[in-house]
């Protein structure tokens, strides 16, 4: 019910007496962490499984333990029950093992994501035995269980399109795939942790100190790699239905933050020389990852300008709005010189941002905190923090 309150329509909270979708998270959320507290679940694996569905989209309301808790907690129990590793021999069932494959690369996902540092202790063991602690295989399409559902099973959620329909699951679970893949090779983390640490003032941890080195060169290629092999399913399109349905809207939802996960993955991977350097994260102005970098960072603008013409901006997950403050530092700087070209649509793109950014006020702490610096006119200083850390570092 918590996870669902991010999203459901708000007549239904209304409904059950809350005032408004915050009310009733934080609501909700006092009471998933009071069973969790309580330790109310025997099955250790429903209990991860809760865990995700707690952190795994949206901010947590302000409590005294922030998402890193949960994350952490979640990642260390799904270690304990041996999540991580190959179950092929145990006395597992078929159904069984594909659950706990899916579970584990869901909150792997999520740590690689966003606190990848959590990782890095284990990372540092297998360097120090040699071998590899993390036996368990890619996920691949045979660990989804594709099926329609039977009447009386849709009829609970009101005949949903996805339970009736076997492509529009595989579409879902394609999309999966291929962001699993793109966090075996993305440094996202970094760049969000940085940004987390200007804006917020928390410093959620950045893992790469004990990351495998890899030329920033090498990292691009890779990137683009999978670009090429991603497969039709996967790729960021827009709906052609004037009207598309509910679940048109959500497989959508999903492409474009998997577009928005490869465009932020890709410029870490541009910003990395320098800040392995111990630098910033610029490069050069002439350089051709600054061309690379730029080129992100206004696709970016524009996944965000059409997630917001389809009125989805604000079931974002909350990783998207450092990607959405980057943008609006790129776009901020031909504000401030009339001279420079493109100052016109610079503003109208920033503005476009801001708009964006706003809507993720409720669900984003990042957000709300960068909102709140830019309508309190405090923020000169943030933004010189901000553009610090992002490429290129002058538009032409």
């Amino acid at each position: 019910m918590f996870a669902a309150s991010a999203f459901v329509d708000i007549s239904h909270i209304q409904n059950e007496g809350y005032l408004s979708r915050k009310v009733a998270r934080d609501v909700l959320f006092r009471r998933v962490k009071v069973l969790l507290e309580l330790n109310c679940e025997d099955d250790s694996l429903s209990t991860v499984q809760a865990l995700l569905l707690l952190i795994h989209w949206n901010d947590l309301p302000q409590s005294e333990k922030d998402a890193s808790h949960w994350i952490g907690v979640c990642l260390s129990l799904a270690i304990s029950i041996g999540l991580h590793r190959n179950s092929g021999s145990s006395a597992l069932t078929s159904s069984e093992q594909k659950m706990r494959r899916r579970t584990w690369w869901s909150v792997h996902n999520h740590t690689r994501l966003t606190v990848e540092n959590l990782l890095s202790v284990i990372r540092m063991q297998e360097d120090r035995e040699d071998r590899n602690l993390f036996d368990i295989s890619m996920i691949t399409l045979s660990d989804f269980q594709l099926h329609i559902f039977p009447p009386e099973l849709r009829a609970v959620v009101d005949d949903c399109e996805v339970l009736r329909d076997i492509e529009y699951q595989k579409t879902q679970a394609v999309v999966f795939i291929e962001k699993t893949k793109l966090c075996q090779l993305s440094r996202f983390s970094s760049i969000l942790n940085r940004v987390q640490k200007i804006v917020c003032g928390e410093d959620i941890g950045n893992g790469q100190a004990h990351s495998k080195p890899r030329s920033t060169q090498g990292e691009i290629e890779e990137h683009r790699r999978w670009q090429l092999q991603l497969p039709v399913s996967a790729n960021h399109h827009c709906p052609m239905d004037l009207v598309p349905t509910d679940c048109e809207r959500s497989i959508y939802l999903h492409q474009s933050w998997l577009r928005l996960f490869y465009l932020g993955s890709l410029y870490a991977a541009c910003c990395h020389e320098t800040e392995a350097l111990g630098g910033d994260l610029a490069v050069p102005r002439h350089d051709s990852r600054s061309a690379l970098a730029e080129k992100c960072l206004l696709d970016i603008t524009d996944v965000f300008d059409e997630i917001d013409c389809l009125e989805l901006s604000e079931q974002l997950p909350c990783p998207t709005s450092a990607l959405l403050i980057f943008a609006l530092a790129y776009h901020r700087q031909p504000c401030h010189t009339s001279a420079q070209i493109g100052t016109l649509q610079g503003s109208r793109s920033l503005h476009k941002c801001w708009k964006t950014l706003c809507k993720l006020k409720e669900s984003s702490c990042l957000a709300a905190r960068m909102a709140t610096a830019v309508e309190g006119a405090s923020c000169d200083e943030l933004w010189e923090s901000i553009s610090a850390i992002y490429l290129p570092l002058n538009k032409k």
